[in-house]
């Protein structure tokens, strides 16, 4: 079983990290928002493996600005054949032993942008008895004032696994929220070079100072993170850089 949060926007990079994961078919996709970074090759990834349905937030299918609008029409013509599944908060989605819950947005407040990021609290439960041995947020593009809108669904001893939201931008995190979600692994999806400045260098000090291992990919290449019943195993396609 394979699921995809989201697809980012360079074509090769997709195709070469699929390939290097051994990705030839996908369950579902999920699109965490519209932006283009976040959905931009949809189209290019029958090239790469095929897919059976898309995910998104519930009030995507019906709100009414631009980009929400084209990424309807661009899910319509790829005539998937699962369909396009609006998701609420509380939704799950199971995928092998993962289950993905919806924990965010209860409605679009930020008409799809960031702040209306698909969220799912990714929870792993290696011999099927229905506690989760091991838990994860994916947050797409949402920031702190989000996280903390979702903390009260969120497993009161924190998370295992954190992919920081809107590439570690400053107002992805704070203090208060590193404490609460108290990470051991957090996950940076970001370009090298990238003009934003991202991660901002505050968040990763906040995260070291938490006692979390923070990967990011501009510097570690893709990062892997495999669960088992006894643990979590982290590689990367790069050395990590020396200190």
């Amino acid at each position: 079983a394979a699921l995809l949060v989201d697809t980012g926007n360079r074509d090769a990079l997709l195709k070469e990290a699929c390939a290097r994961q051994g990705v030839r078919f996908l369950d579902r996709v999920a699109v965490t928002h519209p932006d283009d970074d976040h959905c931009g090759l949809l189209e290019a990834l029958v090239d790469v493996a095929a897919v059976e349905g898309l995910l998104v937030a519930d009030d995507l299918l019906e709100c009414p600005c631009e980009g929400c609008g084209d990424l309807r029409d661009r899910a319509e013509s790829e005539r998937y054949t699962a369909g396009v599944r609006g998701l609420k908060v509380g939704d799950a989605v199971t995928c092998g032993r993962f289950t993905l819950t919806v924990v965010w947005p209860a409605s679009f407040a930020d008409e799809g942008g960031n702040g209306d990021s698909l969220s799912f609290l990714c929870s792993y439960d290696g011999d099927g008895d229905g506690a989760a041995e091991w838990t994860a947020l994916l947050c797409g593009d949402a920031e702190a004032e989000q996280l903390r809108a979702m903390a009260p669904s969120l497993p009161a001893d924190g998370i295992d696994v954190l992919k920081v939201g809107h590439h570690g931008s400053k107002k992805s995190l704070d203090e208060s929220l590193v404490a609460r979600l108290a990470p051991r692994i957090a996950l940076v999806s970001v370009g090298a070079g990238n003009r934003y400045g991202h991660p901002a260098p505050e968040v990763c000090d906040l995260l070291a100072e938490g006692g979390c291992t923070a990967l990011r990919t501009d510097e570690a290449g893709d990062v892997a993170v495999a669960f088992s019943m006894e643990k979590i195993e982290v590689s990367t396609e790069h050395a990590a850089p020396s200190s």
